[in-house]
């Protein structure tokens, strides 16, 4: 799947459908997995940031959503810096924010954003 242009296609489909949170959450899932086992593919991926970005910030307040979706960031700014550099331009920075403090009461959320906010600002 992977060497047939899957990711392209997993991108392009997140990128037409940014607010279905099933899309959006399945989608992510299958580019963290295989960036896992590739880390190669990571850049090809990018395109996806704002798809992503844009679920949780309609969906913000699913926090099993949200929760997911924020450890797959955490992951691929670890894996790529271009991953990183797109969601602050992208301001995903605030999005992760607002995220953070709308769901303030779940720690792991809390935890997810916050980890995944140190690392965003030192690169920037």
């Amino acid at each position: 799947i992977v060497n047939s242009g899957g990711i392209g296609s997993v991108v392009a489909t997140m990128r037409s459908n940014p607010t279905c949170s099933g899309i959006i959450k399945r989608g992510s899932r299958f580019i963290t997995n295989v960036v896992e086992r590739d880390p190669t593919f990571a850049n090809e991926a990018v395109p996806a940031v704002v798809s992503i970005l844009s679920c949780i910030r309609e969906q913000v307040h699913d926090q099993i959503l949200v929760e997911e979706l924020c450890k797959s960031l955490h992951y691929l700014v670890l894996v790529s810096e271009n991953w990183a550099d797109r969601i602050i331009s992208a301001d995903g920075v605030s999005v992760i924010e607002i995220a953070m403090k709308r769901n303030e009461s779940n720690a792991r959320i809390v935890h997810e954003c916050d980890v995944l906010l140190q690392i965003l600002s030192n690169i920037t």
